[in-house]
């Protein structure tokens, strides 16, 4: 289920000179990302004729008289440089506590998805950039309309966090000698297991609550949504510079979408959604 509301971090070079500035989001290459899982060279146990072998890490898949050598080749080369993706944070589930006859409060300060620290930390510039908030579905109906019409294949969803499939071999079976085009073959493997692929990873990312849309297209070359009508509002860093404010304020002026700051107090996240710019 696409959520209603998700959130992307970015540093604030990337939001007012591109995506605010050009209202377009990028599709960047998986291989691109911060996860060495995804950015590092996987292996595989290959079966042609009903014989499997398992290659370990690190062997060197040039050997041209080797098909199944050739195979992981051309999977490592597709996975990295056909598929895109296009990161998002959910919410986290609202917790809420009695605490008097007629009073109940949200027990979970940091349930809102731009209220994470370690993803200001890690995405947001260290504090200084910028946290851009989505109508998840309004997103999705900009994405399909877009690349759809390219003829890219679209897929979606939520990222689970399981270490042991995380970290297992991949295995491509069923393979006959001469009855095979490669890069097709690993292209079909990916549409079939493309979340355990590529919406799986290790419980040390759990706090990130990723959503993720991917895409395939044969080109290496990223590509482009529109946001308009489908951004909700933006809010920038603690240590957002001032000085950039007048440029934010034009660039949500345009989009029609409100500004705001967030501030820490003792470590807790305090937003006011408007302060910066007000529709």
């Amino acid at each position: 289920m696409i959520p209603n509301e998700v959130v992307h971090y970015t540093t604030k070079e990337t939001a007012l000179e591109h995506i605010l500035f050009e209202k377009r989001i990028r599709f960047g290459l998986l291989g691109m990302t911060n996860d060495p899982r995804e950015t590092k060279s996987w292996f595989f146990s290959i079966e042609i004729d009903g014989i499997t072998m398992l290659y370990p890490p690190g062997y060197e898949y040039t050997n041209s008289r080797d098909p199944r050598a050739t195979i992981i080749k051309i999977a490592n080369e597709v996975m990295k440089t056909e598929w895109k993706v296009f990161c998002v944070t959910k919410h986290f589930p609202s917790r809420k506590r009695q605490v008097g006859p007629d009073i109940i409060i949200e027990d979970n300060v940091f349930r809102d998805g731009f209220c994470q620290p370690r993803l200001w930390a890690d995405y947001g510039g260290r504090h200084s950039g910028v946290c851009l908030i989505f109508d998840g579905r309004k997103l999705d109906q900009n994405i399909q309309k877009t690349l759809s019409s390219k003829k890219c294949r679209i897929f979606q969803g939520s990222v689970k966090y399981n270490d042991r499939f995380a970290i297992s071999a991949w295995g491509i079976n069923n393979v006959e000698t001469g009855k095979y085009d490669a890069k097709s073959l690993v292209r079909e493997y990916f549409f079939q297991h493309y979340e355990s692929c590529f919406l799986t990873k290790t419980s040390n990312w759990k706090s990130e609550n990723e959503y993720r849309w991917l895409i395939h297209s044969p080109t290496k070359k990223p590509e482009y949504v529109s946001i308009e009508g489908a951004i909700k509002g933006v809010i920038v860093g603690a240590d957002f510079p001032r000085v950039y404010e007048g440029t934010l304020k034009a660039l949500c002026k345009e989009l029609n979408i409100p500004a705001g700051r967030i501030q820490w107090v003792n470590g807790k996240p305090q937003v006011e959604l408007e302060s910066i710019y007000s529709l």
